[in-house]
């Protein structure tokens, strides 16, 4: 009996881990579970690999430019004249106070000139910041255009294959040089500042390469402005990226103002113009250079090859 109990249960030498330790502590996955492992580490392995050769198709190249609701501050520069400062805004537009929304998909960095209808969207409300909204798409690119006296004046476009997105929104309120007075444009009176400040913001995000084509991006943000007969005065956000097989992400916003300023004693007309527009393409070109691998890819691929290797070392002689 004795005997019987010592082979049923065998005495362990308390500095070695005891059978059921044992199994505890080497881990060996059953079929379906090896299974799914090794799937998952070949995955890391193929996926690393892969994407050491460009972008893959789906990851796409964006472009947005915003202006937010304008603002318009009022400074009187002459108390003692006895006439308030102000402005207002001229009831007649005769095509000289527009909202517009284009939007242009084609396949070549023209595109936007040739007006294609099938390829093209344009819409137009009379006046100033008067609300126009578009958007047109395909499968792999598209664009949408806003223009909204709440919102602000946007514009956006993005694609995932090769081709070209072209999308601008603008908003205008023009004088026009010998008209009667107060007709066109914006009226300023006299000893008046007009400050016109708006936030814009780009963002950029050009992937590289796309489909082993190589891709730009580019935002421009443009508030401009005049007094009759004074040479106009612009201020501009713009962010542009190159055209190559590199990796741009790029963030830029700021408070951007125009200065209108009267300073004569008499009234006087002027104009005011927001634009928004951003174009993204990627271009076929004879030769791409190769990537430089990302650290995430050697991370991806190392991490499958090691991990087959440590199953690999972990199964049973």
């Amino acid at each position: 009996m004795a005997d019987l109990n010592k082979r049923d249960h065998p005495v362990v030498p308390a500095d070695r881990p005891s059978p059921h330790a044992r199994r505890l502590l080497v881990w060996r996955p059953r079929g379906g579970t090896k299974r799914r492992v090794v799937s998952l580490f070949m995955l890391c392995a193929v996926y690393g690999a892969g994407s050491m050769h460009g972008a893959a198709w789906g990851a796409p190249v964006t472009a947005s430019a915003s202006w937010s609701a304008p603002r318009f501050t009022v400074v009187d520069l002459n108390m003692n004249d006895g006439i308030a400062a102000g402005y207002s805004m001229s009831s007649e537009s005769l095509d000289e106070a527009w909202s517009v929304t284009a939007i242009t998909l084609g396949d070549d960095p023209d595109a936007y000139m040739q007006f294609d209808p099938a390829h093209h969207s344009e819409k137009r409300a009379e006046g100033f910041l008067k609300t126009v909204t578009n958007s047109l798409s395909d499968t792999h690119k598209g664009g949408t255009a806003v223009v909204d006296a709440t919102l602000g004046i946007q514009s956006s476009s993005y694609l995932t294959a090769p081709g070209v997105v072209y999308s601008e929104a603008f908003t205008s309120h023009n004088s026009r040089e010998g008209a009667p007075f107060g007709m066109f444009g914006v009226v300023i009176n006299p000893n008046t500042e007009l400050i016109v400040s708006s936030v814009g913001t780009i963002r950029i995000s050009d992937v590289g390469l796309l489909a082993d084509v190589e891709t730009y991006a580019e935002g421009r943000l443009t508030l401009r402005g005049e007094l009759t007969g004074d040479p106009f005065q612009a201020t501009q956000l713009h962010v542009v990226t190159s055209e190559d097989s590199f990796i741009d992400t790029v963030e830029r916003s700021g408070l951007v103002e125009l200065s209108l300023r009267n300073d004569t004693g008499v009234a006087v007309n002027g104009s005011i113009h927001f634009h928004s527009g951003t174009e993204v393409g990627a271009d076929p070109s004879p030769f791409v250079p190769p990537p430089v691998p990302e650290p995430s890819s050697w991370l991806l691929l190392a991490l499958g090859i090691g991990g087959l290797a440590w199953l690999r070392q972990r199964r049973p002689r």
